[in-house]
């Protein structure tokens, strides 16, 4: 969280890890275009303008 807080400064809230780990894991080999050293972000959800994204 500080680490996030010196790059992006704001109101942060936390959400718990909600994936069962034993069921979802990496067992599977990285996609080569996303191994190129740079930082990748995930988002899963619907991009609405209410929330500011």
């Amino acid at each position: 969280m500080e680490f996030a807080r010196g790059h992006f400064p704001g109101y942060y809230n936390i959400i718990p890890n909600g994936v069962d780990l034993d069921h979802f894991s990496p067992d599977v080999s990285p996609i080569d275009e996303f191994c190129d050293g740079k930082a990748n972000i995930l988002f899963v959800g619907r991009l609405e303008k209410r929330k500011g994204l």
